[in-house]
């Protein structure tokens, strides 16, 4: 008797910009930025040194403008000998509490972040977190390592717990 050929359907995840931003949008998008950032502490946790490909990862999921303050951070947790990096680093994590601006142009928002499956201490505290996300320059991600269209240019808070404003959040990478 024939067998009916096999069928497995693959769905490839689309970060295509919708017509209107949402929240479940941005949620899709923060959690493979997230990756990339996991994948990126998995690479240091393994290799216990930051080269190339770690910071190219970075590279391709931060403006200029905010990837200059990442590497800082992570050259300081190479100088100390990456004492406080987990064994087994998990994808940090990002929850989105409200949309502030969300265009093709600028995403901003206001968003839960936790970087302790990273480390072994958890995040301190502070005050609200904000993330502005931007388009991607697609030549900061020759690798690919970035499958979404944007890129993070803002992502923090301050220890006033002001909000910046989308304007500053969202300016020149």
């Amino acid at each position: 008797m024939p067998t009916a050929p096999s069928t497995t359907a693959t769905t490839a995840v689309s970060y295509a910009v919708p017509a209107a931003i949402d929240t479940a949008y941005i949620q899709k998008v923060m959690a493979a930025l997230d990756h990339v950032n996991g994948d990126a502490a998995r690479r240091a946790a393994s290799e216990r040194a930051l080269d190339g490909d770690f910071f190219q990862r970075f590279v391709s999921i931060y403006t200029d403008r905010y990837f200059k303050l990442v590497q800082r951070a992570w050259l300081q947790v190479a100088g100390d000998k990456f004492a406080l990096l987990a064994d087994a680093p998990r994808d940090p994590t990002t929850s989105v509490v409200r949309l502030i601006t969300a265009n093709p142009t600028c995403v901003f928002f206001e968003a839960k972040r936790d970087f302790s499956p990273m480390f072994r201490e958890p995040d301190p505290p502070g005050g609200p977190r904000f993330v502005a996300l931007l388009p991607l320059d697609p030549l900061r991600n020759p690798t690919g390592y970035n499958p979404t269209p944007w890129a993070m240019n803002f992502d923090g808070h301050f220890q006033s717990g002001a909000e910046p404003t989308p304007e500053a959040a969202c300016g020149p990478a």
